[in-house]
């Protein structure tokens, strides 16, 4: 893979095309390169763009924001984006308070566009901010990303982690999410989540989804869903748990939650369902308790 090390000049439907604006100019520095706007000084602009395809190929992470914000225009619905992976990518992790550059909210963001995000065997993660992907922002009650996760590599080793200060892997404000593939983990000393879903809609067709803590106050919940816009949580398959000292492998405290298949495990409870939640229990294996407060589970 010469192409990692030599850094050449990405085509010019990467350089010139959807994405790039006469907008705010954003730096980041990562692995020696600094990227403004997504394109390194070196000429380097960190991917490649297959218009045929809309596949973007990222080998650098510095550029993962630049290629995301390029497939937030060209990814539709009848034409999705697909952001492949072609090495593990560690973040440099994003601050929204310029006062405060060390409180670093995500890894990337994604708040438009419809767009899969294929691991392709490799890892991207990030051990600076609280989650590694952020699909829309704590301001938006709604927003039109459709993002899917998923891991084309053959050995399926594909992941997306958020560890040390990182409580989330992912966090879905207000989009729609697919998982299909791949492992999504998180791991920090306070409350961790594999998933955090705030107002937006969840569904697990795969994959394996799996939080932990190091904490003796704070929980980890490989799915913990709440917010004031109804979220919903649909589980048709894959493997959702916690590390097994006492907390959810889904902890779900508004909304809506149907589940249908999959292997849910729990250190204190596989399913935690609060008395605002409205939940149909259709299939499914669970390896721990399901607690209840409301009257709305139904078990089909």
């Amino acid at each position: 893979l010469t192409f990692l090390e030599s850094h050449p000049v990405a085509n010019q439907a990467s350089q010139g095309g959807v994405g790039f604006t006469n907008g705010p100019v954003l730096m980041v520095h990562a692995y020696g390169h600094t990227y403004t706007n997504g394109t390194c000084a070196c000429g380097d602009v960190g991917y490649t763009y297959d218009t045929a395809a809309n596949s973007y190929a990222v080998y650098k992470a510095g550029a993962m924001q630049a290629a995301i914000d390029a497939a937030e225009v060209s990814g539709t619905t009848e034409n999705p984006a697909i952001i492949k992976l072609m090495a593990n990518l560690d973040l440099p992790g994003v601050a929204l308070d310029l006062n405060d550059p060390d409180d670093k909210a995500y890894g990337v963001l994604i708040d438009a566009g419809v767009m899969s995000i294929d691991l392709n065997g490799f890892t991207l993660s990030n051990s600076d901010a609280y989650a590694t992907i952020q699909i829309g922002t704590g301001s938006d009650v709604s927003c039109s990303a459709v993002v899917t996760i998923m891991d084309s590599s053959a050995q399926g080793n594909g992941a997306v982690i958020s560890d040390e200060r990182g409580n989330r892997a992912i966090r879905n404000e207000c989009g729609t999410l697919f998982i299909n593939s791949g492992t999504i983990k998180a791991e920090g000393s306070a409350d961790a989540n594999g998933v955090r879903n705030t107002n937006g809609k969840v569904t697990v067709n795969g994959g394996k989804i799996y939080a932990s803590t190091t904490s003796t106050t704070y929980k980890a919940s490989g799915i913990y869903s709440q917010g004031g816009n109804n979220p919903s949580l649909t589980v048709n398959g894959g493997e959702i748990s916690d590390n097994g000292t006492g907390g959810y492998g889904i902890y779900a405290k508004t909304g809506a939650v149907t589940i249908k298949d999959g292997t849910i495990a729990g250190g204190k409870y596989a399913l935690s369902i609060d008395s605002r939640v409205t939940a149909s229990i259709i299939g499914g294996r669970f390896t721990g308790s399901v607690l209840t407060y409301t009257d709305g589970l139904r078990f089909l």
